[in-house]
């Protein structure tokens, strides 16, 4: 890749600035994948504070030209009971910023992490090749030879599984090679004695 040969130019402060936006979208993607479980009563604040964000890789790129960042070699970044495993992970964005000047969510245009994808969240593992999460539709698609996801003997399996986070809609693509799989384990059912 071209982008990976260039000289870095940009300002510390910019460099700065794209780690920053990284790590908004990783938080956001973390989101998306946490659990819903909040009580009907009860609203969480749009500005509450988030767990912190813990990433290593071998190495981190960006590039404040082409509005990108690029970790590669071991990545995985946690966050709260969340973790996200890869061999890399791009982030693209726009230069959209709040009115202090700092890089948003809404900055982020598309996320890539590719290579032996794993992401673990509560009691569920999602594997693939290759997940890509676009902001503009909010949909995060988990796609190769065996993109799955499972959970206590459950799974779903295709070449493509596409979850749409605004409607709640998962579509699930297989191939001539890979048929789509769905397994559902049905749960015990504990039958209480009758006391009469």
């Amino acid at each position: 890749m071209d982008l990976l040969l260039k000289p870095m130019t940009a300002p510390r402060n910019k460099i700065i600035g794209c780690v920053l936006a990284f790590l908004t979208a990783l938080a956001f993607i973390i989101f998306l994948t946490a659990p819903r479980t909040c009580p009907a009563d009860e609203t969480v604040a749009a500005d509450s504070p988030a767990e912190k964000i813990h990433i290593t890789s071998d190495r981190l790129l960006a590039d404040q030209n082409s509005q990108f960042v690029f970790f590669s070699g071991n990545v995985k970044a946690i966050q709260g009971a969340t973790t996200i495993f890869s061999d890399s992970v791009s982030v693209y964005y726009t230069d959209a910023r709040n009115a202090t000047g700092t890089y948003t969510q809404d900055s982020i245009s598309k996320i890539i992490a590719s290579g032996n994808v794993r992401i673990e969240f509560e009691d569920k593992t999602a594997y693939c090749d290759q997940a890509v999460y676009m902001t503009d539709n909010k949909s995060l698609t988990l796609s190769g030879k065996d993109a799955r996801v499972e959970s206590h003997g459950n799974f779903i399996s295709g070449e493509k599984i596409t979850i749409y986070q605004l409607t709640g809609q998962i579509i699930v693509d297989g191939s001539e090679e890979k048929r789509v799989q769905a397994v559902f384990q049905p749960t015990k059912k504990i039958s209480m004695p009758d006391l009469k």
